[in-house]
């Protein structure tokens, strides 16, 4: 079940995610931006999916930050490959940093 949550992007870092009861840091895997154009769009569209499939929040922002991440290596504004984002996806470590 989808709960009420905010995601605050932070760039190339990756991205902060907290509901009541619990803070995360989702930290992106490096990788070298050829493009940041579309890379927002690309963050919705990965948390969208990951909720679509019925993962867990945090595993939701993992894929967000995964497809973000995956879209600035491209030249072409947004353009995603789905192994790209699932090799990166296993990269994106998430660390609780607080409580609600």
């Amino acid at each position: 079940a989808v709960r009420q949550a905010a995601i605050v992007k932070a760039g190339a870092a990756g991205a902060a995610v907290a509901t009541r009861d619990q803070l995360w840091f989702a930290t992106a895997p490096p990788v070298v931006t050829r493009n940041p154009i579309g890379a927002g769009d690309a963050f919705a569209a990965g948390f969208a999916a990951g909720i679509a499939r019925g993962l867990p929040l945090v595993e939701a922002v993992r894929l967000a930050v995964a497809a973000g991440s995956a879209s600035v290596e491209t030249l072409q504004p947004g353009a995603l490959d789905e192994e790209r984002v699932a090799e990166l996806f296993a990269h994106v470590r998430v660390e609780a940093i607080g409580h609600g």
